[in-house]
């Protein structure tokens, strides 16, 4: 299963030191916007940008 990372991008890049398995670009894709989801639950603030990155560093 391939592995992905999901930076914050507000500006500038916070690196997804963990990351996660998903199925697929898709599934990492929908995972992205849940991440997105919770943090606005959390902080009350939607991330201007939650950048996918697959196992070969490329942004999708």
């Amino acid at each position: 299963m391939p592995h992905y990372h999901f930076e914050l991008a507000n500006g500038h890049r916070i690196p997804d030191p963990r990351g996660l398995n998903c199925k697929d670009n898709e599934d990492a894709i929908a995972k992205a916007h849940q991440s997105a989801d919770a943090i606005a639950a959390e902080v009350g603030e939607t991330p201007r940008c939650l950048v996918v990155v697959d196992d070969e560093g490329n942004d999708l």
